[in-house]
């Protein structure tokens, strides 16, 4: 008997079908409760740090008729978050939390109507027309036809033209009337005319092509269309003329003008180049195999008083296809070649690492990973503190820059950025970069930045106060460092460096916390005996070279940063309550000790940590509401200033390293977009890596090493005494402050962003430092997806 004949004959009757709807009926009445005490203790109660963008609803029904649909664009509001459940308790140690996952980058369609200006015009003599422009589309209304064909024209000039090459000219036309449109092109230089034709338009649009071959070169070869009265008797008066899909393409394209990333873009992003004069009405980006996969407007176009150009952008966000791009502008112009990829940056990131351990002192740089940077072990011997007869120990980490000098401050913050970048997004670092520790089952960023923490905690004195400098007593001449046998002296104790000192060993004692706890807990009893050194010196100490030494120096003006910043990092260590009041006093008495990354001007370290502690909101949501206000804030002076600037760069003057400023800033930016949720935030600071990688008015990507245009001749003495590379430098930038070789090469009213020369004589442009590095790579670790 098959199982379907089984279940037919134990058929119930209807009593029995009653019996079982009532017994199963008692049954349920009897579960419920117990299933509703089941679910309570499975499920816990709401998480403090959950931020929902909409009020729970009372069921999946009422959730699907109440919650709109999310806005597919970047610039969303603050997202305010949950109120916390009160029953649950906070946590007694820092647990990094930005309150808000990070979201894909919403990818809308750019748009190419806002802030459009043709570079098309249209001119006339005896007759009258004007134009329907748009940016793909060139468009005219004739009134008068006047005389002759050649009475309107519509017209553009400033195309470049290298000689010997083979031009296309490609285009639709139509008219509401059938008539006869004739073409030139003319080189402004001379008046030469390389290339006529004659087309009939009607108001069926169909296509047309002009082909011909140039002669010499040419910066300023003009298209004209004549469309005035062709004697046919329907132009003299009032119709239109239409012509869509401009394009130019040269056998030999001039490559000027379009500025993108060098070393690429990631698949997710906004993606934009900048052109530097008026390249057209729109763009292309073109593949490897020659075909347009993307068109778009340029648009924004508007002179730029730090570059001195007329800039104006492309926007290519939809291009989201791992693969090699070039730009490729509406007059023939193109760009170097770029990448888009999940990430670009891997190979950088890990030269970026590199450049540091070649910085090391006082050990061997092997030839198996040092490559053309090898050289023997330097300065390994005591160094004298200065105006004593005292030596100590001060060998190891980094040579700051290009010379052999070590300082306390700029190391404390290439410090405290590898030790964010590692904080923030630990997933993406290896242990396979090929320096010394690689392969010893911890990441190399953390191999790294223990060398240059190792030395900075012999900087610090018995008493607890930091040395500031540890400095040949002149600068080096070009010498491998092993040939300095200069004395080296250690300067001075301060209370700007001990500060910085002790802000970043306490965020070394949360990063290592489980990955090395001893090691943690020598970094946090470092910082506390810092602190109680500030706390017993309250004024300000921050002294300038002494006479006869006559190395490099870091001078600051305040240390309410370092302060702030220490207090702020100790509390997020401890969670010790009198930390966290004594920064909230620094902050009441001076709200600018909260802001800035750089040297000298840290705080927004100290602010960032106290907002990642999970449930900071609720131990003093007072100060957490004033610390996020501070952080908005400053991101929205930096937005007010890339706003207006043509590379979409944050920078408003150019001083020395102007390229990690605007990666500072750019730190900022993301910071900000942690704890408010508004991808503009997080996208303009992406900006300023394509600034510093190629997207820049002089078409250079800063590292060495990468990109099409990169830096040759960088200030490094090891470099240049053995005539190599550095590999994976960023170089400090344009700088429009110095009054020296740099000032007296360029010419005078140089726009201060072209304020540049590639040169080991530029050491203000041109300089290598370690903290140029960090801040790169702080960057990096924040933008990758």
């Amino acid at each position: 008997m098959n199982r379907m004949n089984k279940l037919k004959k134990y058929k119930l009757t209807e009593k029995g079908k009653l019996t079982l709807i009532v017994i199963c009926a008692v049954l349920l009445a009897a579960l419920v409760p117990i299933i509703k005490n089941l679910r309570t203790e499975a499920e816990p109660g709401p998480d403090p740090t959950h931020s929902p963008t909409t009020e729970p609803t009372e069921s999946a029904d009422a959730a699907a008729e109440t919650t709109p649909e999310p806005t597919p664009t970047p610039d969303e509001t603050e997202i305010p978050k949950s109120t916390a459940d009160a029953s649950v308790p906070v946590v007694n140690e820092y647990i990094f939390n930005t309150g808000f996952e990070r979201k894909p980058y919403t990818v809308g369609n750019p748009d190419n109507t806002t802030d459009f200006v043709s570079g098309w015009t249209v001119a006339y003599s005896d007759g009258f027309g004007y134009g329907d422009l748009s940016w793909n589309r060139i468009g005219a209304i004739i009134e008068n036809g006047g005389s002759g064909i050649q009475s309107v024209r519509i017209t553009r000039g400033g195309i470049p033209f290298n000689a010997n090459s083979n031009i296309t000219i490609t285009f639709s036309l139509s008219s509401d009337v059938n008539r006869t449109v004739q073409m030139a092109v003319i080189d402004g230089n001379t008046n030469n005319v390389l290339a006529t034709g004659t087309m009939n338009a009607s108001y069926e649009p169909h296509d047309q092509e002009l082909t011909f071959k140039t002669g010499r070169y040419t910066n300023n070869a003009y298209v004209d269309f004549y469309i005035g009265n062709d004697g046919s008797g329907n132009t003299a008066e009032y119709h239109t003329v239409t012509i869509e899909n401009f394009r130019i393409v040269s056998s030999n394209p001039v490559v000027s003008g379009i500025s993108i990333d060098q070393v690429g873009y990631q698949t997710v992003g906004q993606k934009r180049c900048t052109f530097s004069y008026d390249a057209g009405d729109m763009f292309d980006v073109v593949d490897t195999q020659g075909w347009p996969v993307y068109t778009g407007a340029i648009i924004g176009k508007k002179n730029d008083d730090y570059t001195g150009e007329y800039d104006s952008y492309g926007d290519f966000t939809p291009v989201s296809d791992s693969n090699t791009y070039y730009i490729r502008t509406q007059i023939g112009t193109v760009s170097n070649a770029f990448q888009i990829s999940d990430d670009p940056y891997t190979e950088m990131r890990d030269s970026l690492i590199r450049m540091l351990s070649m910085q090391r002192c006082s050990m061997d740089l092997d030839e198996w990973w040092a490559g053309g940077m090898s050289h023997l072990a330097c300065h390994n011997y005591n160094a004298i503190i200065h105006g004593t007869d005292v030596y100590m120990d001060a060998t190891g980490g980094w040579h700051d820059a290009g010379d052999y000098g070590k300082y306390v401050k700029t190391g404390s913050k290439a410090a405290a950025d590898l030790l964010m970048a590692y904080l923030v997004n630990p997933d993406i670092w290896t242990d396979t970069i090929n320096i010394p520790a690689s392969l010893n089952g911890t990441a190399d960023i953390l191999d790294e930045v223990r060398y240059e923490l190792d030395w900075m905690l012999k900087m610090q004195n018995s008493d607890g106060g930091v040395f500031n400098t540890v400095i040949p007593q002149n600068m080096s001449e070009i010498e491998l460092p092993e040939h300095d046998d200069q004395y080296l002296y250690v300067l001075t104790l301060e209370t700007t460096s001990t500060a910085d000192f002790a802000g970043t060993m306490a965020l070394a004692g949360i990063v290592f916390k489980d990955i090395d706890p001893e090691y943690a807990r020598q970094c946090l009893t470092a910082a506390q005996r810092a602190d109680e050194w500030l706390e017993d010196n309250q004024d300000l100490i921050d002294l300038v070279n002494p006479e006869g030494v006559n190395g490099g120096s870091y001078l600051d003006s305040t240390d309410n940063d370092g302060r702030f910043f220490t207090k702020a990092a100790l509390w997020a260590a401890t969670f010790d309550d009198e930390y966290l009041e004594q920064a909230k006093e620094l902050f009441q008495e001076d709200p600018s000790c909260a802001t800035g990354l750089s040297w000298n001007a840290n705080g927004g370290y100290g602010r960032y940590l106290f907002l990642t502690a999970k449930d900071s909101d609720r131990i003093d949501p007072e100060f957490y509401e004033a610390m996020k206000e501070s952080l908005k804030s400053e991101a929205d002076g930096i937005m007010a200033v890339i706003n207006g600037n043509g590379y979409l760069c944050s920078l408003d003057s150019y001083g020395w390293g102007s390229n990690s400023e605007a990666l500072n800033n750019g730190v900022i930016l993301s910071m900000a977009y942690d704890f408010t949720g508004n991808q503009e935030y997080q996208q303009a600071a992406a900006e300023q890596v394509h600034y510093v990688l190629g997207r820049n008015c002089l078409n250079i990507c800063y590292v060495t090493g990468f990109g099409s245009n990169t830096p040759a001749d960088v200030h490094s003495r090891v470099a240049k005494a053995k005539n190599t590379s550095l590999p994976g430098a960023l170089v400090g930038g344009p700088d429009s402050y110095r009054d020296d070789k740099l000032t007296q090469a360029l010419p005078d009213n140089m726009p201060p962003a072209r304020m540049y020369i590639d040169s080991f004589d530029s050491w203000s442009t041109n300089e290598v430092a370690v903290y140029y590095n960090s801040t790169l790579i702080h960057m990096l670790a924040r933008i990758f997806e």
